[in-house]
């Protein structure tokens, strides 16, 4: 279980990981071409981002309160 539960931990911070990246990315076109469809963009990557980020939070406060 305890390895299930680290590789959990790892994926979600994978893909956190990546959403804050593809999010900074997305921001930094949007700020250079002042396009409103690049800041939605932004916008939807970043509330995924914030969301992963709640799911792997959540985890890690699961693994640290079975032990």
């Amino acid at each position: 279980m305890a390895e299930l539960s680290l590789f959990n931990v790892a994926v979600q911070a994978e893909q956190m990981r990546n959403a804050q990246k593809i999010y900074f990315q997305t921001i930094t076109k949007a700020k250079k071409t002042k396009n409103p469809g690049d800041f939605a963009e932004a916008k939807k990557v970043l509330e995924i981002s914030k969301k992963l980020e709640i799911v792997f939070d959540d985890t890690i406060n699961k693994i640290l309160n079975t032990k």
